[in-house]
Formats: structure tokens, sequence, C-alpha cells
């Protein structure tokens, strides 16, 4: 990755090209060092959601490989009678809410893709109950936001929906929940770098599910400092 970097820089000051010749050349160093830099050559490892770029880049090679996946094996969560919003109010189940959410509970994790004001909150609330009713017991889960002004609106659709206690993590407030922890992203992550970090470690090792509110918008550098200590 390094080489390539300092590849490129010298491709700016080589005076035997021509400005199409030079052009070529970055692309072809990019297309090589594409995804190089996700790689941690301290500990050998890359994130997770890179793994079927690498079984295809080693599938592609002829390199054999085994895969032992040690995450936690989650269990069917959707119910005999089909998927549902069992809540504690009356909300409207419409269909393409529905397919989501049936859709989650089949892949497990994954992007809820779904237009402006689809109920992207009611669907989380709806994946919370579906695991609730299939074990038999509250999931232990953080919700993440990028505003102060989300984690509490955020906190009291979960608590109206689901009738329980919901924690809030932002504006002054730094309390783990028992079941649900609505969270700013800013907050939590400094949280991790505080010197007092082990309680919010082991908090963060003990989740079931974790929820990324627009995470496009959101920190990447604050997301990945939180979520790494997370084995959800």
């Amino acid at each position: 990755y390094w080489r390539a970097r300092f590849a490129l820089r010298r491709l700016a000051y080589a005076p035997g090209l021509t400005e199409d010749e030079r052009k070529q050349k970055k692309e072809e160093i990019k297309l090589k060092t594409k995804y190089k830099n996700f790689y941690n050559p301290r500990t050998k490892s890359f994130l997770t959601g890179l793994l079927l770029r690498v079984l295809t880049h080693l599938k592609k090679n002829n390199i054999k490989v085994q895969l032992t996946d040690f995450r936690r094996k989650v269990p069917n969560l959707i119910p005999a009678e089909g998927v549902r919003f069992n809540f504690q109010n009356a909300v409207e189940n419409r269909q393409e809410q529905l397919d989501v959410l049936e859709q989650a509970l089949v892949q497990h994790r994954g992007i809820l893709s779904c237009a402006t004001n689809a109920g992207k909150t009611e669907i989380a609330c709806a994946i919370v109950k579906s695991y609730q009713e299939a074990l038999g017991k509250w999931p232990k889960v953080l919700f993440l936001v990028n505003r102060i002004s989300l984690v509490h609106q955020t906190a009291k659709r979960f608590k109206k929906h689901l009738g329980i206690k919901v924690s809030r993590i932002g504006g002054g407030s730094k309390y783990f929940g028992k079941d649900v922890t609505v969270a700013s992203v800013q907050t939590l992550s400094n949280m991790v770098s505080d010197k007092n970090k082990y309680e919010t470690k082991k908090f963060l090792e003990g989740l079931d599910i974790v929820f990324i509110d627009e995470l496009h918008v959101n920190s990447a550098t604050g997301v990945h400092r939180v979520l790494k200590f997370s084995k959800a």
C-alpha cells in the first residue's frame, strides 16, 4: 500500500510520460492496491465486511482457504405465523415494511434500504421485538445516531412501541441500559477513548444487536472506534 502511495507521488513528476500515460498508470496502481489499505499487517486482519471480496480474490488465484466463523450463531427469529409489528401501541403493518423486516431477520445483518419516512425506526423496533418473542428475553441493543435530538426522539419511539425502559448516551447522559440504549456516536466514541473505558468496552462486548442510523452522514472514525469492541 505504502509503495503504491509513493509510486503515485512519483508519477506526478515523471517527465517521460504523457498526460494520458500518467493517468493510465495511476489507474493501474490504484486498481492493484484498491483494498490493501483495509488490511492490518500487524494483526494480519481485515474488516469482516470485506470477506466476500477476499474469498473471491483467493478463488480467482486458485488459493485454497479454510473459513472458520467465530461469530455468534443467530437463531431463527421468524414466527410460524409470519412477521408482524407486535407493539404496545396500534401501528399499521404496511407490506413493504414487513418485507424489509423479514429480510432483516433472515439475513441477520445488512442495510435497511428504505425510502424517506418509510418507518426504519419502527422496523428496528420490530426486529428487537421479534428477538424477544423468539428467545423469551430482551436482547441487549445499541442504536447509534449522529445527533442529540435523534437520541431523544428514537428513545421515545422505542419506549412507546416496546414498552420498556430505554437508556440514553449523549447530551449529558452516559447510562448504559439493560436492554435498549440509544447513543450519540460522538459521545460513545469519546467514552471508548476515556481513561475509564473498561465499563464501556464491557458494555459493547455484550451487545446482541447494533443499529447505525444514517451511516452515510455519521462519523466513520467514531463508528469504527465503537464497533471494533462489539461482537454483535
